[in-house]
């Protein structure tokens, strides 16, 4: 007996398994990736020798100098901690998950949207925008790189609560707009580009509750009317480059970005006066600028509530800004042009980038300008163009370089390739309709459409490869940035973990060459453990203090580090002369290292140290400061009470 779909229809099931199994098949090669030695190996570290972490930690650390509120990220850490201890393979696989719901999600919301536009809802329509956006190579950053979950979580969020206010939009039930609100909740817990995603609200509760009137019609307007706007366009854009080639002013740009918009909109006052369409723009305008000001607001609580302080990086960042703020929009502009070139053309694909090319100052003011006219058109494609640089919006900063260690990144537009799939893929159907492209010229278009997802799988299939192993990720990025210092760093100590020392030293000896406005201690730390590995002692002790000295701020990694050598050392050492100085070392290590992060294990080693020296009072000292450090429960803390008293009952008189 066949079963009907009562829920989803038939075709809309089968489609959706070809999105998954094309999507595992793609990712495939991720689930047997290495643990990044970016940013994923320290975070496996800190979570497999934390004790303290609970749920309430989590979502308010009350921590100081505090960075990223990702309580959503840290969830699922504690999740794959607490389930199966980090193993790589497990967290990769989230991912990869992750992702499939989010390219699931943004089919059925294409799906609902092509209705809006009067396309069938039994076109491949949805199922296009959701594999382009699925085999995206944009996209492969986010999936592979764990750290990277933050964004497909937030857009996880955001893609649901979408759907959720589309949903509200079409039948009036509040019960759609609060779980579009619950949503919205979420993605901000997960990554802040959920702040992005609030600007475009109002664009969204402009959209009437449907379009195809104005976008799918036939094509008889006249030459004039069809090619104004774009002469309009590009006159607009001459004058801004040539104004900010010769009078280095990006103010300009924001002036001309407004006497655009002011003339678009006497453009389109059509029956309307100008004064009345002024009106009626003035007061979104005015919705917007409360959006954007009650988001800001937000954000701050958010921080307010979950940390003690901020760190220096976003003052600074928010110093440069204000200090010269040309520089800032040319700065913006330079993003935005950027990243929307990286979406239709994302080829290089480059996992460190620091520095883009100036020239993207120009795409950036043409960006800048299309947003104005999108804006103005109020449809719901250019409500998905611009909900896409909205949620864009946030890394902006980031170019500056004082925030993250990389001023650009292609994870920072995954959220926003959602809805640029799906607006591209609309719109490209929109003008084949409106064109009356068929038959031979239809099989064309379906075939370039065709042939372009098969080459978007085949390169992000092909760099899921390259992530696979650190060594071909990071020899991948020195090759695309050869005169950067830290990725030589990295390449290194990937180098190292792979037994190859001659390598590494050569990789040493090229960034010793490089310039650095500041100290980098890892370069010296990892050749000193080269040393120490083939017996070369004193050159290994001689850069450890080299590293000491030359480390400005709180060298805590050095610390340990040569805490590391010395207990190694003292492990193996005989001579009671060398264990008594080597103890002796140790101890002022640890004692230097203490007073930079209060870690009670400190005080429970010294204590260990002690015993073995028989000086039991100052052994008791230490393991009663350890017992008093520690939280109740803790091993270490029960262990210290434990033999602190025996110490004592040994010390009493018999």
């Amino acid at each position: 007996m066949h079963l009907r779909h009562k829920l989803i229809p038939e075709k809309t099931v089968y489609r959706i398994l070809l999105l998954c199994i094309l999507v595992l098949l793609i990712y495939y090669p991720a689930i047997n990736a290495e643990i990044s030695l970016i940013d994923d190996l320290d975070m496996v570290n800190a979570m497999l020798n934390t004790e303290t972490m609970s749920f309430w930690n989590i979502f308010i650390p009350r921590s100081a100098g505090g960075g990223y509120y990702r309580p959503l990220l840290g969830l699922s850490q504690y999740i794959d901690n607490r389930f199966w201890m980090m193993g790589s393979t497990f967290m990769h696989l989230e991912n990869i998950l992750f992702h499939l719901v989010n390219s699931i999600l943004v089919y059925f919301l294409a799906l609902r949207l092509s209705v809006r536009l009067s396309f069938k809802s039994d076109s491949l329509l949805p199922l296009a925008a959701a594999l382009v956006f699925a085999i995206h190579p944009i996209t492969t950053e986010s999936v592979n790189w764990i750290s990277g979950r933050t964004d497909i979580m937030a857009c996880n969020f955001i893609l649901i609560s979408v759907i959720f206010l589309f949903r509200y939009r079409d039948d009036a039930k509040k019960l759609n707009l609060v779980f579009s609100g619950a949503a919205l909740l979420l993605s901000l817990f997960a990554k802040e580009v959920a702040f992005g995603y609030i600007l475009a609200l109002p664009f969204l509760f402009s959209l009437t509750r449907s379009d195809a009137p104005q976008t799918i019609e036939p094509m008889v307007m006249s030459a004039r009317k069809a090619f104004h706007p774009f002469i309009t366009f590009l006159l607009f854009y001459s004058v801004s480059v040539i104004v900010v080639l010769y009078v280095s002013s990006y103010w300009s740009v924001l002036f001309l970005g407004c006497c655009y918009l002011l003339y678009s909109l006497w453009l389109d006052s059509g029956r309307n006066s100008f004064q009345v369409t002024i009106r009626e723009h003035f007061a979104a305008t005015s919705l917007l600028t409360l959006v954007v000001l009650a988001t800001l607001a937000l954000f701050f609580v958010f921080r307010k509530i979950a940390f003690t302080s901020n760190i220096d990086r976003i003052s600074n960042t928010l110093r440069l800004i204000f200090q010269d703020t040309s520089y800032a929009i040319s700065i913006f502009l330079g993003a935005a042009g950027f990243y929307v070139k990286k979406f239709f053309l994302p080829l290089p694909l480059n996992f460190f980038i620091l520095e883009i090319n100036p020239l993207y100052d120009l795409l950036g003011i043409a960006v800048f300008l299309l947003a104005l006219w999108l804006i103005l058109k109020r449809n719901t494609i250019s409500a998905l163009a611009i909900m896409g640089m909205c949620c864009v919006l946030p890394a902006f900063p980031f170019a500056f370089g004082t925030i993250a260690w990389t001023g650009y990144a292609e994870r920072y537009i995954y959220v926003a390739s959602a809805f640029w799939s799906i607006a591209t893929t609309l719109f490209v159907a929109q003008v084949c309709a409106e064109l009356n492209i068929q038959n031979k010229l239809g099989a064309i278009v379906n075939a370039g459409v065709f042939s372009l997802l098969i080459v978007m799988a085949i390169i992000t299939y092909k760099r899921n490869i390259t992530w696979q192993t650190n060594m071909a990720l990071i020899s991948d990025t020195v090759t695309q940035n050869p005169r950067q210092k830290e990725l030589r760093g990295l390449y290194m100590l990937a180098l190292i973990r792979m037994g190859d020392l001659k390598s590494a030293r050569e990789q040493y000896r090229i960034a010793s060459s490089l310039h650095s406005i500041k100290y980098l201690e890892s370069f010296d730390l990892n050749m000193a453990g080269i040393e120490a590995s083939e017996g070369n002692k004193t050159e290994a002790e001689t850069l450890l203090n080299k590293v000491l000295s030359d480390s400005r701020a709180k060298p805590l990694i050095a610390l340990q580090f040569y805490i590391n050598f010395l207990e190694n050392e003292l492990s193996i050492a005989k001579d009671p002369a060398d264990i008594m100085s080597l103890q002796n070392k140790i101890i002022s290590l640890y004692n230097r290292s203490y007073k930079l992060n209060k870690d009670p294990f400190i005080l429970y080693r010294l204590g260990q140290i002690y015993i073995a020296r028989k000086d039991n009072q100052a052994a008791l000292k230490m393991f009663e400061r350890a017992a008093q450090t520690y939280p109740p429960g803790s091993m270490y803390g029960d262990n210290s009470s434990k033999i602190a008293q025996k110490l004592k009952n040994k010390m009493q008189p018999l």
